[in-house]
């Protein structure tokens, strides 16, 4: 019985350590496995994708403090047409669903009675409204159209009776959605692959330029955390270095910007097709503003931080 009893121990002691020696060789395996990341996507389907990105503004004047809170939710189709021979994807992205909400002011598009009946008016030729643009596989976008003329639909809605603030409602939605704006904007989403094939473990970086809007120099790193189930599982770090005394124009009055902050997040990766099926993003920017009203000489100097949420996913 104490024989038997020997036996099976020394029998599970070895079983315990080939299972051991089986994960680590597993292990080892996928460490040393390069992966190539990129887009490689099918002509004639389709992805939905939902994008919600919330932003806090704490301001500081004198001593006093104030917080604004906005959230935008967009939903987009993104409509693969075909694949050039210089290797550029055609692509439609049509707006579906759009949710807006900045203090009191707020638009659904799925209940549009219940909201600003402004912005209803104005955000109510998006839906179905499409951008055309060319995406290579590495995330790279050549051409992005369909913006201004979406602007222009939305400029057209006869709720801004004042002439001087619907020019510069123009001059805002064009900094923030404009063809150069959404083209960076995407690009930023989309340029996210490396050069080359990538063992798990190691990271690739990017600078990219941002010149529309509020104008950047943002350097990301990327890290291949773990490769499973057909998943790419990445973080990202980056370094946001917004131009110094960059000017917006908010309406009655001028401010210019002086900010730092970083950015990190993760995103989740199909392998077949590079397709992101989720990611997350949170960009802190902290500093200075210089509101100089309109008609005064002197600016006021605020202190400002910026958190921003983003979150996407690709819907089932």
């Amino acid at each position: 019985m104490k024989s038997n009893f020997i036996m099976m121990k020394t029998y599970l002691k070895r079983c315990s350590l080939l299972l051991l020696s089986l994960l680590i060789l597993t292990s080892q395996v996928q460490a040393q496995k390069k992966y190539r990341l990129a887009l490689k996507l099918a002509p004639n389907t389709s992805y939905l994708v939902e994008q919600d990105i919330s932003q806090n503004i704490e301001q500081k004047l004198a001593g006093q403090g104030q917080t604004t809170y906005q959230v935008t939710r967009t939903v987009f189709e993104y409509q693969i047409k075909d694949k050039q021979s210089d290797n550029f994807y055609n692509v439609d992205v049509v707006y579906k669903k759009i949710y807006y909400k900045s203090g009191a002011q707020s638009f659904d598009s799925e209940n549009p009675t219940t909201g600003s009946p402004v912005l209803a008016k104005i955000f109510g030729n998006v839906i179905g409204s499409k951008l055309t643009m060319k995406l290579n596989e590495n995330g790279q976008i050549k051409e992005l159209k369909g913006a201004n003329e979406l602007i222009d639909k939305m400029m057209s809605a006869k709720v801004i009776p004042n002439e001087t603030i619907k020019k510069r409602l123009k001059t805002t939605f064009n900094n923030a959605f404009g063809e150069k704006a959404m083209r960076e904007s995407m690009e930023q989403f989309f340029n996210i692959y490396p050069r080359k094939k990538i063992k798990v473990g190691r990271d690739w970086s990017k600078t990219i330029e941002r010149k529309a809007g509020f104008p950047s120099t943002n350097r990301f790193t990327w890290h291949l955390q773990e490769v499973k189930k057909g998943l790419a599982f990445i973080k990202v770090k980056g370094k946001i270095n917004p131009k110094p005394n960059t000017k917006m124009d908010l309406g009655m009055a001028m401010a210019r910007y002086d900010l730092k902050g970083n950015q990190e997040g993760s995103i989740d990766m199909d392998l077949t097709s590079g397709w992101i099926k989720n990611a997350y993003g949170k960009m802190t920017l902290t500093g200075k503003m210089y509101i100089a009203v309109e008609g005064q000489l002197d600016e006021a100097e605020v202190d400002v931080k910026i958190t921003t949420v983003s979150k996407y996913r690709t819907l089932d």
